[in-house]
């Protein structure tokens, strides 16, 4: 009896196994690459000229590779993750609210083989300065006279007095001309930040000892940027030929 009793212990959990899977099959999962927005959320509201860090997700079976901002339908600036490549990688990108009135974000993520994603949106709204305050004009009252009331009689002047002329002195000193006040300074605006405006391999996988090509683009405030120890341009691509597994 004891040896069929194992062998209904480990039946019963394979069957469990096998109905839970069953259910979970039926159920249906989305596969392809996706993103999202993290920040804003729908329906924030920002003060012009204020920098806003779009934050979104974005997964890609095939390798994230860039992900794209849009402001009103119009491109805003294009950024790459941390680690191009990776499935689920997060990323960040700063936008400048203008002047006011309601905008609408939306996000697109591109995988390694150029698949873009369907875009996620939300409604965002600069709000103007708050109305000062307005002082209405105080009402002064007039006091007229009645109609037909005469009109007291205007005082005589008192006759002029002759006055004997006099010398006239030149003034002790003669006022200055004022000075000009120089115009305020012009506020300058921060310098851009470096931005990888874009970053991609051709081909994106090669084998053991085979070469790719690897090109980007930097923008913004930029003291030197780096490939493998040597100093490149902000603008520039190299060719390299790695003999393992490389990020």
């Amino acid at each position: 009896m004891r040896p069929w009793h194992r062998s209904s212990m480990v039946i019963l959990p394979l069957v469990l196994l096998g109905l839970t899977a069953g259910i979970l099959s039926c159920a249906p999962v989305e596969t392809g690459p996706r993103v999202w927005i993290d920040f804003p959320l729908e329906g924030s509201q920002f003060f012009p000229e204020t920098n806003v860090s779009v934050t979104c997700h974005a997964f890609a079976p095939a390798g994230v590779a860039e992900v794209q901002l849009a402001v009103n339908g119009e491109p805003y600036r294009l950024a790459a993750p941390t680690q191009p490549g990776e499935q689920f990688v997060e990323v960040s990108m700063e936008w400048l609210a203008t002047e006011a009135g309601d905008y609408v974000l939306s996000v697109t993520a591109f995988d390694m083989t150029g698949t873009a994603t369907n875009p996620d949106r939300v409604m965002v709204t600069v709000v103007g300065e708050a109305p000062g305050l307005i002082l209405s004009p105080t009402a002064i009252e007039t006091t007229v006279p009645p109609t037909g009331t005469p009109l007291p009689p205007a005082e005589t002047p008192p006759p002029a007095t002759a006055v004997a002329p006099t010398s006239t002195l030149p003034p002790a000193a003669t006022p200055l001309p004022p000075t000009a006040t120089p115009p305020p300074p012009t506020a300058t605006p921060p310098p851009p930040p470096p931005t990888i405006v874009s970053f991609g391999a051709s081909p994106p996988a090669v084998s053991a000892g085979g070469c790719t090509t690897l090109s980007w683009a930097v923008e913004g405030v930029i003291s030197s940027v780096w490939f493998d120890g040597d100093g490149v341009g902000d603008h520039d691509s190299r060719q390299t030929c790695p003999d393992a597994t490389t990020t």
